[in-house]
């Protein structure tokens, strides 16, 4: 796991981390995610890696409020693939993971892929709701890359919009 900060630029300081799971292959280094997620999604390997990236996070998070005086505050925000997303008992088995690690709910967010939301928008929205009522912040990741449409994020109960970069890019 390598974890991102997040810094908050008014304040001048990290928030939080971003955490993100990259492979290390013996003979080429760090794999891309790219190269190695998708393979991941279509093996369903990507559960348990992605549960396994969960109880990291959620473990390192616990170990930096315990060891740090002004860390309670810090966040991390844990990206879930769209295969995790659709998995029938993710909210339960996060949640049981969460709590293993003693770490404040409000203290993780999840990032989902706009286009792991619009898959099964009913779905998509009933698992977000039961992650919300667990006390969990809902980040909608890479907004811009599928249908970008603004009216949409109306349905979902998102406490951030992340922007693809190809908004922005010139």
């Amino acid at each position: 796991m390598f974890y991102q900060p997040i810094v908050d630029m008014a304040a001048g300081g990290i928030v939080g981390f971003e955490s993100l799971i990259r492979w290390r292959h013996p003979d080429r280094g760090y794999v891309p995610p790219a190269e190695f997620i998708p393979f991941a999604e279509e093996s369903a390997l990507i559960l348990s890696l992605g549960f396994i990236a969960i109880e990291k996070t959620s473990r390192q998070l616990r170990q930096w409020h315990d060891t740090f005086a002004d860390a309670d505050l810090l966040s991390v925000s844990i990206n879930l693939s769209t295969v995790q997303f659709i998995h029938p008992e993710l909210a339960e088995q996060i949640d049981d993971i969460v709590r293993q690690s003693g770490v404040p709910h409000e203290r993780v967010r999840f990032e989902i892929t706009e286009s792991a939301l619009m898959a099964d928008m009913d779905s998509a929205n009933m698992m977000l709701l039961k992650l919300k009522s667990m006390n969990y912040k809902l980040y909608m990741d890479d907004f811009g890359t599928g249908y970008s449409s603004l009216s949409y994020l109306r349905h979902f109960p998102m406490e951030v919009i992340k922007i693809d970069q190809s908004f922005i890019k010139f």
